[in-house]
């Protein structure tokens, strides 16, 4: 089985190998940074990989503001309220060069906060506000991104191709994932939430 993620060389890597054994899983292979689970691997029965899908799973909206009122919005007719809060960032930026240490001690990294503020309308959260408009996005994932952990875990773990497809069938987020087992079936699914327009 060989899966091409069609990812380029970055630094940092945007995947690492991992292995995972404890009862009832043994499986190695690659994943994200934080993932909890493998991605890209195997399992003493199951070959296994994703790539991006790339189907359209989200949907930008642009919410026409009520002039004075930077919160409200017109939709169909009536004045809806964003819902919104302000949310502190703590950061700590990075030394202005990694490679030469007499500039780290000229110029020690920045320590401080931010505060933002995030609102959502109707459609989903506020990506962007330019003059009378605020762009919001709309996920079709939206309340269901833990499905595809679950979905992929049970990849993990699968003893055949039709254990991948009982598993993938949970997986809310859009991509490709392909599969062979030590019995020789091989399987292809494209599973994710598709936004109703």
């Amino acid at each position: 089985f060989f899966d091409g993620p069609e990812l380029g060389i970055y630094a940092p890597e945007e995947l690492y190998e991992m292995e995972l054994h404890g009862p009832g899983i043994d499986a190695r292979g690659v994943t994200a940074p934080g993932g909890p689970l493998i991605a890209i691997g195997h399992n003493a029965h199951v070959a296994f990989g994703v790539t991006a899908g790339l189907s359209e799973t989200n949907s930008l909206y642009a919410e026409r503001l009520v002039p004075g009122h930077p919160d409200e919005y017109y939709y169909r007719g009536r004045v809806l309220q964003m819902s919104c809060r302000n949310e502190a960032f703590s950061y700590r930026s990075e030394p202005t060069s990694l490679l030469n240490p007499i500039n780290v001690l000229k110029s020690p990294p920045q320590i401080g906060s931010v505060t933002l503020r995030l609102c959502r309308t109707i459609h989903g959260p506020v990506q962007e506000r330019v003059g009378n408009y605020a762009y919001a996005r709309r996920y079709a994932t939206w309340d269901r991104e833990l499905d595809t952990l679950y979905g992929l875990a049970g990849v993990d773990t699968a003893r055949n191709v039709a254990g991948v497809n009982r598993a993938i069938a949970k997986v809310s987020w859009d991509c490709n994932l392909m599969a062979a087992d030590d019995h020789g079936n091989i399987g292809y699914w494209h599973p994710g939430l598709l936004p109703i327009r």
